[in-house]
């Protein structure tokens, strides 16, 4: 077992450093545009996966979700309308999910300036993972953040893991690796790390401090 001094803490990004997505924040646009909530986030989940990988640009990605929710009679040219309204759906997109859940912030930061090991592991867009650290700037102090769109490859697949090791340098018995979906932990574990799955803050920042000894 390595000593709390040489462990790290590998966490999830978005529902581990952020609260659930606000969907509200989208309310306007969907008025506007004339779109159903409910058909919209349907589409939303339906094409992440790519968008998460790289494989879709963001008016590629919207364009897709348009095409899934716009009303079937819509007179709109989708293409257009998708390269139109792309950096607006990207900007409602981000602060959906910009509410920090305090507690996790809090403990990654007393890991950070106690010499811990801090990374980031996830499934995000290209370029997206550069806006939070624009926001968030602490997570500079991160050692390793990996975010999937950037890599072509994304959680649950065992290379994503194996690809942050071998970028950070970190041993699997050393880390803790947090996240929300039980399906992202079997491989972590696979590869020796430890695991923990997200379901409250309260849980997860006890864990942290005690596998830290903070």
């Amino acid at each position: 077992m390595p000593t709390a001094h040489f462990r790290r803490l590998l966490l999830d990004f978005g529902m581990v450093l952020t609260l659930e997505q606000d969907r509200t924040v989208f309310s306007p646009l969907l008025v506007r545009l004339g779109i159903n909530p409910p058909a919209f986030f349907l589409a939303w989940t339906r094409h992440r996966p790519a968008y998460d990988l790289g494989l879709l640009s963001a008016p590629a990605y919207w364009q897709l979700v348009l095409a899934d929710c716009l009303p079937s009679d819509a007179d709109r040219t989708l293409g257009a309308l998708a390269q139109i309204e792309s950096a607006t759906l990207t900007d409602c997109d981000f602060e959906a999910f910009c509410r920090p859940r305090p507690l996790i912030h809090q403990v990654a930061r007393d890991s950070l300036s106690s010499d811990r090991a801090v990374g980031i592991l996830s499934n995000m867009p290209a370029g997206m993972g550069e806006r939070w650290l624009q926001v968030w700037p602490w997570l500079r102090g991160c050692q390793t953040c990996l975010w999937s769109g950037q890599e072509a490859v994304a959680k649950p697949d065992p290379a994503v893991y194996r690809l942050f090791l071998e970028r950070s340098g970190w041993l699997a018995a050393d880390t803790l690796f947090v996240d929300d979906v039980a399906a992202n932990l079997a491989p972590a574990a696979a590869l020796g790390m430890a695991t923990h799955h997200f379901c409250s803050e309260a849980a997860a920042n006890l864990v942290i401090r005690d596998w830290l000894d903070l």
